[in-house]
């Protein structure tokens, strides 16, 4: 193992580490254990419902981004692409498991895949942090003018980015460059913007609709405000290749904007560790299932190799 991936392994552990010790600090185990226990079945049940619906909406989009590549996937098919991806995403870091999914709906190389992957996830890029910069404005609302001009400068630095060449880059970053600048590229002439960009918005908001339920199921009072910026925080932390699906900074970001909104500290605990394991069953459940039955009985598939 080299030197960078046993860092990246060493940083990994440390944020996960921190950040459950930042969630458990100052709260009583048997209290969030008394209070988890107290989530209604019901609510459960449709969690893992929503769940289902929204990883079938992100499997349709799948479905069709890759078509666009001359690749025809049925939905089936890309429906359990997606557990798999899920499954492997909670095990290796820098979303290996989006890669992974590349690879098997399409059986090309690395390149070509990240840049299918890529694509797609460009959508959710722009339509969530278009959600998250409503609720960013709508809570610093003294602060719309300096957060506007942020915005435009980072706009014209990502279109710089994208669109001129550079003078002087490094093997690596030239090979990053080149992957991300391909990807957007794809994405911007696509000729189904509209189509994607609002199948990627109704899938957010149903991700709202997800994490209602935990907060009712748990009896948390919040407004669907608190709701929506819990759930796009959650997510955009997540997308940050640090740890396995963003654990343990997801969970420490959300427990601080829980309690900055007055929620007491043992629901708000409990609200984002119940998150999480029902996200992690979820994983387990669905796309451990997939991947021994497609991944390890079928010598077919190459199992995935962390790529980052």
């Amino acid at each position: 193992m080299d030197k960078s991936k046993k860092a990246r392994i060493f940083v990994s552990t440390l944020v996960i580490l921190a950040g459950f010790y930042y969630v458990f600090t100052g709260v009583s185990f048997s209290d969030v254990f008394q209070e988890i226990a107290g989530l209604n079945p019901v609510a459960i049940l449709a969690f893992f419902s929503v769940q289902l619906f929204i990883i079938l909406l992100m499997s349709y989009r799948w479905k069709c981004v890759i078509a666009e590549k001359g690749v025809e996937l049925k939905l089936w098919d890309s429906f359990r692409y997606y557990n798999i991806s899920f499954f492997v995403n909670f095990f290796l870091p820098a979303r290996a498991g989006d890669l992974y999914r590349g690879y098997l709906s399409s059986k090309k190389d690395f390149i070509d895949s990240s840049l299918i992957v890529l694509k797609e996830r460009l959508f959710d890029l722009v339509v969530l942090m278009f959600f998250f910069s409503i609720l960013v404005i709508t809570i610093f609302e003294r602060f719309t003018s300096y957060l506007m001009v942020i915005f435009m400068v980072l706009s014209a630095g990502i279109f710089i980015y994208f669109f001129f060449e550079k003078i002087e880059r490094t093997p690596f970053l030239n090979e990053k460059y080149v992957l991300f600048r391909s990807s957007f590229i794809e994405a911007v002439r696509t000729r189904r913007k509209v189509f994607y960009l609002l199948l990627t918005a109704f899938t957010w908001l149903v991700e709202v609709l997800k994490t209602f339920i935990v907060f009712y199921g748990l009896g948390i009072e919040a407004d669907l405000f608190l709701i929506a910026f819990f759930t796009f925080s959650w997510s955009l932390v997540a997308a940050i290749p640090v740890s396995p699906s963003g654990l343990g900074s997801s969970e420490a970001v959300t427990l601080f904007i829980l309690l900055s909104y007055g929620i007491l500290r043992t629901e708000a605990a409990s609200l984002v560790l119940m998150y999480r394991g029902l996200l992690l069953a979820m994983t387990l459940i669905f796309g451990g299932f997939f991947y021994v039955r497609d991944v390890l009985k079928n010598t077919d598939v190459k199992k995935p190799r962390d790529h980052s």
